[in-house]
Parts: C-alpha cells; sequence; structure tokens
C-alpha cells in the first residue's frame, strides 16, 4: 500500500543482535501515515512495546528515500523483481495459498538475468515464538520482454504450482524442517 506521498506503508520486519548474547531477534513493526499523509509513525506492534515509537515528517523521509535511491545501478532483472515483489505484496494471497508468505526479492549485477525470491511456510516467523518455520529461495531466469509483461509472466510461474516444490530451504532450523516435512540441507 501507498500512502497519499508515495510512501510504502505497511508491516515492517527489524532484526536486532545482541553482540553480548550473540542473539538475533525479529520485531514487527508498522509503517503508517498521519495528517493526511504529512507525517510518518513507526511504531512496534503489540508484541515488541520495547521499542520507541518514532515519528518524523513524510517530505523529508520521500526526499530521504529519493536521495537513497539516486546513482543506483539499474539492470532489467532489477526493475523485473521490483515489479513482481509488488504485485506479490499487493496480493499476499497468491503466495497464502500455498501457505507461503513472502519474504524478499532481488537481484544482483553478477547475475543480470536472474531474480530470487525468497519466501516463508508457513509465515514469517514471530518475535519469541517457538512455532516452526522455513526460509525458501527459488532463481528465477528472467523472461524476455517488456518488464511488465515479464514480472506478470513471473507471477504465474512463481504462483501457478507449489513454489516450495521447487525451492531451496534457506533458513530456520533442523528440527522445523522436520516438523513441517522437509528435509535440512546437508551444506546448512
Amino acid at each position: 500500500m501507498l500512502a497519499p506521498t508515495g510512501i510504502p506503508v505497511g508491516a515492517l520486519r527489524a532484526f536486532r543482535h545482541n553482540a553480548r548474547t550473540d542473539e538475533t531477534s525479529i520485531s514487527r513493526l508498522e509503517l503508517r501515515t498521519e495528517d493526511r499523509g504529512h507525517r510518518i509513525e513507526v511504531r512496534p506492534l503489540a508484541d515488541d512495546r520495547d521499542l520507541p515509537t518514532l515519528r518524523f515528517d513524510a517530505g523529508q523521509y520521500a526526499a530521504e528515500l529519493d536521495r537513497a535511491g539516486s546513482g543506483v545501478e539499474d539492470w532489467p532483472a532489477r526493475r523485473i523483481g521490483r515489479l513482481l515483489k509488488d504485485e506479490l505484496v499487493r496480493r499476499p494471497e497468491l503466495p497464502a495459498a500455498w501457505e507461503c508468505e513472502l519474504d524478499a526479492v532481488g537481484s544482483w549485477p553478477q547475475e543480470p538475468d536472474r531474480i530470487e525470491v525468497r519466501f516463508w511456510h508457513p509465515a514469517a516467523p514471530e518475535p519469541r515464538s517457538d512455532e516452526p518455520f522455513l526460509q525458501f529461495t527459488v532463481e528465477l531466469p528472467v523472461p524476455a520482454g517488456e518488464p511488465r509483461a515479464a514480472a506478470a509472466e513471473l507471477v504465474d510461474r512463481l504462483t501457478a504450482a507449489d513454489p516450495r516444490a521447487r525451492a531451496k530451504v534457506c533458513g530456520g532450523r533442523a528440527d522445523y524442517a522436520e516438523a513441517l516435512g522437509y528435509p535440512w540441507p546437508e551444506d546448512m
């Protein structure tokens, strides 16, 4: 979802690492607009009340996003990957049909013809939860053609059948894999 200023709003995940205990925790945050889209508020969801709520000017935030993105190299797989991600975020029911939740979509300059999609099964891990989860990754070759049409083709290809069938487990724990009925990769 986009705020009136064009700023993405919704749920975010923040990863915090405690160097003393070598533990990493995941916090769920909400990004929303206030004052008709002129202010941004980032606040913790109910289970992470130990984090502060942050408020700042939406115009300054949008300008900083533009500044951070300027001069960044672009290539077809990266453009198509952004469109693919936007569509999967806009239509979460597509991965949900396979008990999956989108995590990330990326492409790298050294592999300009490939897009990597990462997703969670059955859902993203909740903070302080012992519910089993796995993270999967699948690489997709970029189809030729106009970026929007190529992204639509990848959405169809990714969601037409269970994406876990051709994906590789890349996160979670061995006991979670066993509980969910998946083999744990030997290289992890």
